[in-house]
């Protein structure tokens, strides 16, 4: 597939049509020179990773699977993953789509279904790979899903992952120079603040709590009534 848009933002562009994951294709490029803000797109994921270990497949053509190589010296690499989901909510707005919100940290939520979700990795060289699932066509309302497709969106996998990235470069350039500023922005557009929550951490173990803000470091704070400081965790939005 030729993909235009998104040569002209990614440093480089591989496209498959299908393929076990675009994170690991990605820290696989990444031992032959591939370089800062290259681009793994695939139309189709058949081992793609997800969030504490899960597996996240993508049928074909159906959504768009895409990891950005971030090799760059980055100051506080626990707010790639957040930033990514800002750069997903502001390319959603652009393609017309509002309300879109930010679940701490990784999902896109629209009118309370998921439509997006992401997984920044950190390789052992200090490099990281984000991966981000965007949901462009695919039925999934019994996982409490929704799609571009439904939310009247009809857009190409191209034109959707040059969107991303060019809010995403964007985005990576504004936090070097004014980071309390994106952060105040993040905070704005995260769903989960201020929201009654249950939280179980990667040791099994859960708390419930108010999500009262993130931190420097992209921590959720979470009031229990004492402050807990989650970097790693599902955390599940309880209704009053």
């Amino acid at each position: 597939m030729q993909l235009p848009k998104s040569t002209e933002v990614f440093s480089k562009v591989s496209w498959f049509d299908e393929i076990d994951s675009t994170n690991l294709e990605l820290a696989r490029q990444l031992k032959t020179g591939a370089s800062n803000f290259s681009a793994v797109i695939a139309g189709s994921q058949t081992s793609g990773q997800g969030r504490l270990g899960r597996n996240w497949d993508s049928p074909s053509g159906s959504s768009l699977s895409l990891s950005i190589l971030i090799s760059a010296p980055f100051p506080e690499p626990g707010w790639l993953t957040l930033l990514a989901a800002l750069s997903v909510k502001r390319a959603l707005a652009g393609l017309g789509v509002e309300g879109a919100g930010i679940k701490w940290p990784n999902d896109l939520h629209v009118d309370g279904k998921k439509v997006c979700g992401i997984l920044a990795q950190l390789l052992p060289q200090g490099d990281v790979v984000v991966g981000i699932g965007l949901n462009l066509s695919r039925q999934q309302p019994e996982l409490g899903a929704t799609s571009l497709a439904e939310l009247g969106v009809d857009i190409d996998i191209d034109s959707a992952a040059a969107a991303i990235g060019s809010e995403f470069a964007g985005l990576l350039e504004q936090f070097a120079i004014e980071p309390s500023l994106v952060k105040q922005d993040f905070s704005v557009a995260c769903i989960t603040l201020g929201q009654r929550v249950r939280a179980e951490l990667p040791d099994g173990s859960e708390i419930k709590g108010i999500a009262s803000e993130v931190d420097r470091h992209g921590q959720l704070v979470i009031l229990t009534p004492e402050r807990v400081s989650l970097s790693a965790g599902d955390v599940w939005h309880l209704r009053s």
